[in-house]
């Protein structure tokens, strides 16, 4: 994937976190909504049967500096965000103040 926006990519078990520069939030989803739309392009290149099925992009993100202050921060918002994209079901793009919503909502 190329693209100017992306600055740091660190694969980390299941998980692939990406620091990405945009101007506003509307970009930034709409920029993972195309890198989902590019893995879907590859997956059927690619993959077939069961493990096409198997097989799923969700994205969790934030915001810096408006919502984290800082890296730990951000790599904490983004993990939630991500694995409440997860448990919501496939390939879902999820933004961390939605997750807390959604959380709060589910007590």
């Amino acid at each position: 994937m190329k693209d100017k926006k992306l600055t740091y990519a660190d694969m980390a078990g299941m998980n692939l976190q990406i620091i990405m520069r945009g101007d506003s939030l509307e970009s930034l989803e709409k920029e993972a909504k195309r890198i989902q739309e590019e893995f879907e392009e590859k997956k059927v290149l690619y993959y077939h049967g069961i493990l096409y099925d198997k097989l799923t992009l969700s994205i969790g993100f934030s915001e810096y500096p408006n919502k984290a202050k800082g890296k730990s921060e951000l790599i904490y918002q983004t993990d939630v965000a991500l694995y409440n994209a997860k448990n919501l079901g496939k390939d879902k793009v999820h933004l961390y103040k939605d997750a807390i919503f959604t959380n709060s909502q589910a007590y």
